[in-house]
């Protein structure tokens, strides 16, 4: 299952056809979307909702306003509940159109050939896609977000210690 993520999903998805990909548009409960998701017999389902949605907008947010960790925390601890409960996974590539720092910054330098820039056409990248390591363990993939800084942070950071952003984008060249 592919996850296409970013500023410019929705329009990345629309023209999609081909035999070998399914389309299943966003709803605003993932766990919905999940269910349809496992009941897909093809062998692309290309989908616009990412079961960590809610962990990347707190992210945002908390650098974005200077927010306390406070709501972070929660939908870290929701999002591995309901991967570990089975209610939700995490797909098996993450494909960013556009913005998408999180994606970026926090999950490809977790496993580099699972999220990758979305080329042209969502057919001819998913059929582009090389396989590698899987995903960490959710503790392991949502542990020390506060930490992780988006990249407009990392200059700022780079000055004291190497940035994860610097590190995460040695290893996304595809």
């Amino acid at each position: 299952m592919v996850a296409v993520v970013g500023s410019q999903a929705q329009p990345a998805v629309q023209d999609v056809a081909g035999a070998n990909l399914r389309v299943i548009a966003a709803t605003d409960d993932p766990v919905t979307t999940w269910a349809e998701v496992r009941r897909s017999r093809s062998p692309f389902t290309v989908i616009t909702d990412d079961p960590l949605s809610e962990v990347a907008q707190a992210w945002s947010e908390l650098f974005a306003s200077q927010r306390s960790t406070g709501r972070l925390e929660v939908a870290v601890r929701e999002a591995r509940q309901r991967i570990r409960a089975g209610v939700l996974d995490l797909p098996d590539y993450y494909l960013t159109a556009g913005e998408a720092p999180f994606h970026l910054t926090v999950l490809a330098p977790q496993s580099a050939v699972r999220v990758v820039p979305l080329d042209a056409d969502v057919a001819r990248t998913v059929s582009g896609l090389s396989s590698g390591r899987w995903w960490p363990p959710p503790g392991e993939l949502l542990a020390d977000l506060d930490r992780r800084l988006p990249d407009r942070f990392a200059a700022a950071n780079a000055r004291d210690e190497p940035s994860l952003v610097a590190l995460g984008a040695a290893t996304h060249q595809t």
